[in-house]
């Protein structure tokens, strides 16, 4: 069975791809959090490759799957994969934080998708008047992109140049969040992640049945589900000074 954290993020994947065509498609899976995500998906029906998010994560992951096509990305972020191989990429919780250039990245998930293909997008959202952000910064080693918080407009805006939103699923909700914290102090202090959340698992269930009670509120983390398109630049219009045309306006000299 899937360990709590990883179980919500899956269900939102699974809620997301389109389970009638899915056994006809070719997907790929990159950074997901437990090589045991990846065999779910692949119980889903499609063919499936695998990109983990470490060296170490791609020889367990070889190992859960037994598929030695199992890989890293390349050094600049790139997908190891030629242009227009997957009906659908998955991208898991954590990653978005992780690589070295987050638009290069997702240029990368729009190259190696098929025209219209599917952008399943997992990350941590920070949420109006939310302490979890400065929380989960707190209790976590530095740089660990798990506790890592985009706004919104910041994933939006990282999309909108080759996708268009399809639809969205949000999990992990304050008190999953906190266990959460919990488990990354732990990480911080030397535990392994698996053995982290496998200490914490009471903790997490219980936090997963205090979340039922916030019917109202949205999760902290969110799966976005996104089309492709071709890939096209949104750079605002500027004048030969290289001046924007709200920067002209405001600060035109007089004349």
């Amino acid at each position: 069975a899937l360990p709590l954290p990883c179980r919500d993020e899956w269900l939102s994947f699974a809620r997301l791809l389109p389970a009638r065509l899915l056994p006809a498609m070719a997907n790929l899976d990159i950074g997901l959090p437990d090589a045991g995500m990846s065999l779910a998906l692949r119980s889903l029906g499609g063919a499936w490759r695998t990109i983990a998010r470490s060296p170490d994560a791609a020889l367990v992951a070889a190992r859960t799957l037994s598929d030695q096509t199992v890989t890293c990305l390349g050094a600049d972020g790139s997908i190891p994969y030629p242009q227009h191989s997957f009906d659908c990429v998955v991208v898991g919780s954590g990653m978005l934080a992780a690589v070295p250039d987050r638009l290069s990245f997702v240029r990368e998930c729009n190259r190696v998708l098929k025209p219209s293909g599917l952008l399943l997008l997992s990350a941590r959202v920070q949420r109006m008047f939310s302490v979890v952000p400065a929380m989960l910064r707190h209790c976590a080693a530095p740089g660990d992109p798990r506790a890592v918080s985009f706004a919104e407009s910041t994933i939006y805006g990282l999309l909108k140049t080759g996708f268009d939103i399809a639809g969205s699923e949000s999990h992990g909700k304050f008190f999953t969040q906190c266990a959460l914290a919990r488990a990354l102090s732990l990480c911080a202090a030397g535990v392994a992640p698996a053995a982290a959340v496998e200490r914490l698992s009471r903790v997490f269930r219980i936090a997963r049945s205090l979340d039922r009670t916030q019917f109202w509120a949205r999760g902290h983390e969110v799966v976005l589900a996104a089309r492709r398109r071709q890939w096209r630049e949104r750079n605002a219009p500027a004048l030969h000074d290289s001046r924007s045309l709200g920067e002209a306006v405001l600060f035109n000299p007089p004349v």
